[in-house]
């Protein structure tokens, strides 16, 4: 008698098991899946068969590893399915940029929103300055509206003559279109974090910015230095980072020699190196430096100690965007919709 005997090793087993949650919902698209050390010291396997396991999925298409950096679930098959002729379409530069913190909750609350009002979802890659692959699937018919997230021209988008919803601020001239503007105020947050700080007693601030060559964030370098100066306060410096890893530590031992007393950061990645680092050299956070972070990025600010810092509020972006949207496939006209940030007090300022 011939018998079928399928063995199925630890891996296969785990990546089995972590397939079935993530089908099951329990992790949703864009959630940070758990690190192999986490995942080794909950199970108590060994970090070669979990790194197998998380190649599994990886090659199976369940999550996505980004080079030297985390993982995350990229299950998206919901939010790729064409259904008919009344579709909206979901415009990243890149695969990796949808499983940016930033970006990934504002995707998955949108995506909910078009499956409730049975709209079917499209994913599209533009990386070209001229928009030729958004053009080539409009050419098709069956897109009604866009979501886009990367910042392309903005004119050139108006051009395209389809309604779309954009996630940042637009500082330029606006042409008339058919498009909607949703975003939350970051100017707004320089100003409350710059105030909750000198309430605090700190004089010595550093911006740590990003990226200044993007025009939102020297508009963030500006208002900081113009709160500054409105308070008075003498000794603020701004240090690029431009979300480096190696360039935020070399500003933290700029920061030292400094004598600074309190950070701003760019975002919760920037604010989670800050910190490591400060502690590294044996500096009390917030004791002796304050850091304040931007964004709510969960797999960082959520770590002890969970840092301060500013949420977006997801929803209520995706949902102003989402209404605006489809008041514009109607044929009617959209108002920029401007969400407020909250803050979130943690241990770090």
């Amino acid at each position: 008698m011939k018998l079928n005997i399928i063995k199925k090793s630890v891996s296969e087993q785990i990546a089995a098991h972590f397939r079935a949650e993530i089908e099951r919902g329990k992790y949703k698209p864009g959630d940070p899946f758990p690190s192999e050390r986490q995942l080794e010291a909950k199970t108590g396997i060994s970090r070669k068969t979990i790194n197998k396991a998380i190649s599994i999925l990886a090659g199976q298409g369940y999550v996505f590893k980004e080079q030297g950096k985390s993982t995350f679930v990229s299950d998206f098959r919901e939010a790729a399915v064409v259904a008919g002729e009344n579709n909206l379409a979901f415009v990243f530069d890149t695969p990796e940029s949808m499983y940016h913190p930033h970006c990934a909750p504002l995707f998955r609350a949108l995506c909910g929103l078009a499956t409730r009002e049975g709209y079917g979802t499209k994913i599209i890659f533009e990386p070209d300055a001229e928009l030729s692959h958004i053009r080539k699937e409009l050419a098709c018919g069956n897109i009604r509206g866009l979501f886009v997230f990367p910042i392309f021209a903005f004119a050139t988008l108006v051009a395209l003559d389809v309604p779309f919803a954009v996630f940042r601020r637009i500082f330029d001239d606006l042409p008339s279109g058919r498009y909607a503007i949703s975003y939350a105020d970051e100017l707004d947050v320089m100003r409350q974090a710059t105030r909750y700080l000198v309430e605090k007693k700190r004089s010595r601030l550093v911006f740590l910015s990003g990226s200044p060559e993007y025009e939102s964030e020297a508009m963030r370098e500006k208002t900081f230095l113009d709160e500054t100066i409105a308070l008075k306060l003498k000794s603020s410096q701004i240090i690029p980072t431009h979300y480096n890893c190696g360039e935020t530590k070399s500003a933290v031992a700029l920061m030292l020699k400094l004598g600074t007393d309190a950070v701003i950061a760019a975002d919760d990645m920037v604010a989670r190196w800050t910190v490591d680092e400060l502690m590294a050299h044996e500096v009390k956070v917030p004791d002796d430096i304050a850091v304040i972070g931007f964004n709510d990025m969960e797999m960082y600010s959520r770590r002890v100690p969970e840092l301060t810092t500013f949420s977006l509020p997801y929803e209520k972006i995706a949902a102003n965007a989402f209404s605006r949207l489809v008041r514009l496939i109607a044929g009617g006209k959209a108002k920029t919709s401007v969400a407020k940030y909250r803050f979130r007090q943690g241990f770090t300022a």
